[in-house]
């Protein structure tokens, strides 16, 4: 009795010290407990059940409220968020018996708060998970696992650690110091009488719980700001050394770095739970040794570190961030298959104004986040760089919303018959009337949808939106017209390419012979025999095939025979230079063994008169440019059609 009134008194003692020595904040939280079984008590019909050995005297840990007949403290509300992970009800056993025999007689599956103990593992073969606390004792800390006995199933307990390795380090800090205020708080109510007591029987007994209380009162800040996985400092004493060292005299002279461990996942893999903490503990220590004095780092998540340093330029950091790195990936490849972990970091220098470390650490988390994008092992933060990435993020979501709104449209530039001067087609060009920034160009958006693997649905889209206006000039019975699309290697690839036109096609009531379908000659050369079956089957349905930009990509004349198509379309680059004699008698040679093997011949790119009339003299067939029209939306290209009928 006199051993709980002492608990009592030391823990009242602890948290009236706490609240005046101004320590750290704490956040209260309402209290969940666990289901209790007890002797005649059988579990509810849940998916699964899990028997728990609880020890009803290990506060703050876990102990029992005989008030609420319930197991209440750290590890039952862990279970509790376990629970709602992975479906697993957890039912802890009659607290009369003693936590010991249930686990020898295998009553149970579980020990909900095991304080790692080498003999007990032994003798009852118990098998652990990963730590997911350390509780201070008079010795120091004890740390805390899950511990299963044999009659465990396998199933389950991959299960469980599965799901408290995904409980974050920041989490488990939360409800540790959620559950230590409220008892405190319920047992000063419960306690004020005793106290009294205690207090009038011997001052020297006082004092020297004073003493006791004081020395606690260090340990628990202490777990309060440190890592339990490393021992090091969390991301709490990094808040408070950064308030205490950064000033306005000195604040510029500092940078914060984000560093990342990708796939450190590898190593529990490998070597299990321990020994990757054991890792984490060791690149810890090895930033510790590369830092001074007034600098400071904090592990921030099982991957991520947040380090505080002194530079002089970017150019002395990363001087001084080359052995740090190289010290940890030393170490990593001791630890990992197939150097499967891999360092990323993002650098922010600080600046007068940032007084605030979290915008700071959200500016280095972005670096790091754009050199994993971009496979670079570490950036800087730049202004200008991330707010064209903050565009990107943006046009990327608006990419989305755009397609489904029918956003993209067609252009049409006119292609002319060299012989007769007239308009002999078009080509259908896309262009993105984004509601937000008007008219975008391809070379704003194709990359865009590229990335996001959008480019393919843009094209058929595109030639959607094509085969319906034709399709409507067929029920005005007004004259076809005769449209080239483009398609990229997203859309032709696919499987179903060919048979997708001809169904649009025919939906829209629009011939095959009016479509012609543009391969760029890049395409082509990547896998020449699947083009040509693709080839030859749009042209069994009636289309007809265009070889786009030959002479800027791989394809050589002499393939040209093994391709049906009917077109070919020099690239623009080629038209630049055609006032050079070699590059005329290389065009003309092309023109001529087109003809030779029946392709026409096309010209895009046509800018100036020069070029037109050097174009005439090689006998091109087609040309296009802006010499003679710049691509327009469909109703300019309606009324240029109508006025040629005039």
């Amino acid at each position: 009795m006199m051993t709980k009134i002492l608990r009592n008194f030391s823990s009242l003692v602890l948290a009236f010290l706490l609240l005046l020595g101004g320590s750290a904040a704490t956040v209260d939280a309402n209290t969940n407990s666990v289901s209790v079984i007890e002797g005649n008590q059988t579990a509810s019909n849940t998916e699964a059940v899990v028997y728990v050995a609880g020890n009803p005297d290990h506060y703050p840990m876990e102990y029992f409220d005989k008030k609420a007949h319930t197991f209440k403290g750290i590890a039952p509300e862990l279970l509790e968020i376990i629970s709602k992970k992975t479906g697993i009800q957890f039912i802890y056993m009659d607290e009369n018996v003693e936590q010991k025999n249930l686990i020898k007689n295998l009553q149970v599956d579980m020990v909900s708060a095991f304080a790692f103990n080498q003999e007990q593992i032994d003798t009852y073969n118990l098998t652990l998970s990963e730590k997911y606390i350390s509780v201070p004792n008079e010795h120091g800390a004890d740390d805390i696992y899950l511990a299963f006995t044999t009659i465990a199933d396998p199933v389950m307990i991959s299960r469980i650690t599965d799901a408290l390795q995904s409980i974050t380090s920041e989490q488990k800090e939360q409800l540790l110091w959620s559950k230590i205020p409220k008892q405190l708080e319920t047992a000063h109510k419960r306690t004020d009488i005793i106290i009294l007591a205690l207090l009038c029987v011997s001052a020297a007994l006082v004092i020297v719980m004073i003493f006791i209380v004081l020395k606690y009162k260090k340990r628990w800040i202490h777990v309060l700001q440190t890592d339990p996985i490393t021992g090091y400092g969390n991301h709490i004493k990094l808040f408070k050394d950064y308030d205490a060292c950064i000033t306005d005299d000195n604040r510029v002279s500092y940078s914060v770095v984000n560093l990342k461990i990708e796939n450190i996942s590898s190593i529990s893999e490998v070597h299990g739970y321990v020994e990757r903490d054991l890792t984490l503990t060791h690149i810890s220590k090895i930033i510790q040794s590369h830092l001074s004095e007034h600098e400071m780092f904090a592990s921030v998540s099982e991957d991520s570190f947040i380090i505080v340093m002194q530079y002089l330029s970017q150019q002395q950091l990363a001087k001084r961030l080359g052995p740090l790195y190289l010290d940890i990936e030393s170490l990593l490849k001791q630890k990992t298959k197939d150097d499967a972990a891999t360092l990323r970091s993002g650098i922010y220098g600080l600046a007068i104004y940032d007084k605030e470390l979290n915008p700071a650490i959200n500016h280095a988390i972005q670096a790091r986040e754009y050199a994993q994008s971009n496979n670079l092992s570490y950036v800087f933060y730049d202004k200008a760089l991330f707010k064209s990435i903050h565009l990107v993020k943006e046009l990327d979501q608006e990419a989305i919303t755009g397609l489904d709104n029918n956003e993209f449209i067609p252009y049409f530039q006119p292609m002319l018959d060299l012989d007769q001067m007239e308009i002999a087609g078009f080509e259908a060009l896309s262009r993105w009337q984004n509601k937000k920034r008007g008219l975008l160009f391809p070379d704003q958006f194709i990359p865009i949808l590229e990335k996001n693997g959008l480019l393919g649905k843009a094209d058929i889209a595109l030639f959607r939106n094509v085969c319906q206006l034709l399709g409507q000039r067929v029920k005005e019975g007004q004259d076809l017209l005769y449209i080239s699309c483009n398609f990229s290697r997203y859309s032709i690839y696919q499987p179903d390419f060919c048979t997708t036109l001809k169904e649009i096609a025919a939906e829209q009531q629009v011939p095959a012979s009016c479509l012609q379908i543009e391969i760029s000659d890049t395409i082509s050369a990547e896998n020449m025999p699947e083009i040509i079956s693709k080839v030859s089957e749009l042209k069994s349905y009636g289309f007809t095939v265009a070889l786009d930009h030959f002479g800027g990509g791989y394809s050589s004349i002499m393939e040209l025979k093994n391709f049906a198509i009917d077109i070919l379309k020099l690239d623009k680059e080629m038209i630049k230079d055609i006032e050079h004699p070699k590059i005329q008698s290389i065009m003309g040679s092309i023109v001529e063994m087109c003809h030779g093997i029946g392709v026409e011949v096309a010209c895009q790119g046509v800018e100036t008169d020069a070029q037109l009339q050097l174009l005439k003299q090689i006998d091109c067939d087609y040309v296009q440019g802006y010499l003679f029209y710049q691509p327009m939306p469909y109703s300019e290209l309606d009324k240029l059609m109508r006025g040629m009928q005039i």
